[in-house]
């Protein structure tokens, strides 16, 4: 029994070492898995590291590439910009200068359609004193004459007035013509406005004729006999209202043909508006994947 004990005893001695050598091994097996583990962690790390470096290389790029291509776009539409002011100012020019010119015309129409009648109006009026000179009651005489002289001033004064209402009209077309012009180059539909322009033109020009028409009318008072001269007078000035209400009537025509071209041009929308530049967009959709 005593040497069961011994050799028991013995055995578990020379065991230790082994044990204590076990547990070093496991020891340094660990150590050394954590060694690998952390260079590993720290490999990862550089390599994501390297990653973010990378990606925000290529952001900074793209962002950069999107700038100078924003900057170009805007330079060209500047550009772009400057001749379409330049091509509208020249427009804008022309229809000053056409209009400035069919307006003088017109003047020019008019004082000579006044000298044609200057002499028959002198004519008419002296013709008129040497037949109210038959007449006996000095206060018809008188009425009669500054009744006539007044017919050939308010004929004229009118034909003032209407030419000066159409060259206000002409001043509103002109810039009504402008802005068609600048919404036809910013890519808008200008067909209806351009048609309603035509019509107001056209109606213009109808009443320049009118107008130059009556400028060279006279109303004269015909005098027949001295108990008629009420009825003689009274006849002239019908014959000069009639006239003048016609012309007007061709004058609110004009009226109406140019504010329907104003309406007209107000409907299309964003007259001031350039054209979207679509390239911006995709360009900066694309830099953005």
């Amino acid at each position: 029994m005593k040497n069961i004990f011994t050799i028991l005893l013995l055995a578990v001695v020379l065991a230790l070492p082994g044990l204590a050598l076990g547990e070093e091994n496991t020891a340094t097996s660990s150590q050394v898995l954590r060694d690998k583990q952390k260079l590993e962690r720290e490999k990862l790390l550089e390599k994501q590291a390297e990653l973010r470096k990378k990606e925000e290389e290529r952001r900074a790029e793209a962002k950069q590439k999107q700038e100078e291509m924003r900057t170009e776009i805007q330079a060209k539409a500047l550009d772009r910009k400057g001749v379409l002011a330049q091509e509208l100012e020249k427009k804008r020019e022309e229809v000053k200068q056409q209009m400035a010119a069919r307006r003088e015309e017109f003047k020019d129409r008019i004082d000579a359609k006044r000298e044609e009648v200057k002499d028959r109006i002198e004519a008419h009026r002296e013709e008129l004193k040497e037949r109210l000179a038959e007449f006996k009651d000095e206060r018809k005489k008188r009425i009669t004459e500054r009744v006539q002289n007044n017919f050939t001033a308010l004929n004229e004064r009118m034909v003032n007035h209407f030419t000066n209402v159409l060259d206000k009209l002409d001043n509103v077309l002109e810039r009504v013509i402008s802005r068609i012009n600048k919404a036809e180059e910013n890519g808008r539909d200008v067909a209806a406005a351009r048609a309603a322009v035509i019509e107001a033109q056209n109606a213009i020009a109808a009443a320049r004729a009118s107008i130059e028409t009556q400028a060279g009318k006279t109303y004269e008072v015909e005098v027949s006999e001295e108990a008629k001269i009420r009825a003689d007078v009274g006849a002239a000035r019908q014959a000069l209202g009639a006239d003048l209400k016609a012309t007007h009537r061709t004058i609110k025509a004009a009226h109406d043909a140019v504010r329907n071209a104003a309406t007209t041009l107000a409907k299309i929308p964003r007259v001031n508006d350039e054209p979207a530049a679509t390239s911006t967009g995709a360009t900066t959709s694309e830099t953005n994947e």
